[in-house]
């Protein structure tokens, strides 16, 4: 018989991979940075970007548009709205203080200057009119003097601005 050769073999089954190394673990740490990597951009992009600035009339626009979307079934908060969006309109376009005055005041205030054209009195004087007319009309009729109404101020706006 023969013998068989002595040989040291190796135990090549036996390997230590440390849990850093693991596929797993890996994919994980793509995933958390690519996520912190779009919070740092969010805050970035925040903290980089201009605010729109809306231009008076704009905003008047935009509120008016809001008021008009609302549905109003009490006229009169309806016309208390607009009218003060008008009001601070008015403010801001010719530097007066114009908010803080009576419905009255202001038509007279409006019907005396030379700086604000007369077409603004007018329409101002139909608007702050509307308010009596609700009282006395049935709800059709307050309905198209409010839709009148919005037609009136936009237009207004849009003939000073533009």
């Amino acid at each position: 018989m023969e013998q068989q050769k002595l040989e040291l073999i190796d135990i090549y089954d036996i390997v230590y991979e440390p849990w850093w190394l693991s596929f797993t673990a890996k994919v994980t740490m793509c995933v958390v940075i690519f996520i912190l990597c779009l919070v740092v951009g969010y805050f970035i992009y925040k903290k980089t970007r201009k605010p729109v600035v809306l231009l008076y009339w704009q905003k008047a626009l935009r509120d008016i548009t809001s008021v008009e979307k609302t549905d109003f079934s009490d006229g009169q908060l309806f016309y208390l709205r607009l009218t003060e969006i008008m009001k601070q309109y008015l403010q801001e376009r010719y530097g007066m203080h114009l908010v803080d005055k009576t419905d009255t005041e202001l038509l007279e205030f409006l019907k005396t200057t030379k700086l604000i054209p007369s077409h603004v009195y007018e329409t101002m004087k139909d608007l702050f009119e509307g308010v009596v007319f609700i009282k006395f009309a049935n709800q059709h009729a307050v309905q198209e003097r409010m839709e009148d109404a919005i037609k009136k101020t936009k237009a207004l706006i849009h003939s000073l601005n533009g």
